[in-house]
């Protein structure tokens, strides 16, 4: 069976924490896909770089982040440049043997074999994930 486990981008996610429970399940066989948020990261890039952070509201109180292409270029240093790459890293740290790609890669032929193992060749452009065997 194959665990999908979907941590926010938020300040308050307890990381450690996730990754220790995590480690836990893949250390007794158990694999893993980890996607993961970025939007505290999305929003601290977009202050250092001076590129205000839009929202917007729908009718129905929902409110979500505006995308352009300036902040999806943002969203992706911080997911992909950067939270995917540090979880790699503390996984591995826990002895976990951790894959981090993002939606983005070029297409499903130059993909990792894990990758089209597990998802059968498909792919989710704008995720950033991390796959655990």
């Amino acid at each position: 069976m194959l665990l999908v486990v979907k941590i926010g981008g938020g300040a308050a996610v307890a990381t450690a924490n996730i990754l220790d429970e995590l480690t836990l399940s893949i250390k007794a066989e158990q694999r893993v896909v980890l996607l993961h948020g970025g939007s505290d990261l999305t929003n601290k890039l977009s202050q250092r770089l001076g590129y205000p952070v839009r929202m917007v509201t729908s009718p129905g109180g929902m409110t979500s982040r505006y995308t352009d292409s300036e902040t999806l270029r943002i969203y992706a240093m911080a997911t992909a440049g950067q939270i995917n790459t540090e979880l790699v890293a503390l996984l591995q740290q826990r002895g976990v043997n951790a894959l981090g790609l993002a939606g983005v890669c070029s297409s499903v032929e130059s993909m990792p074999s894990a990758w089209q193992e597990l998802t059968g060749g498909s792919y989710w452009r704008g995720a950033s994930l991390l796959y655990v065997r």
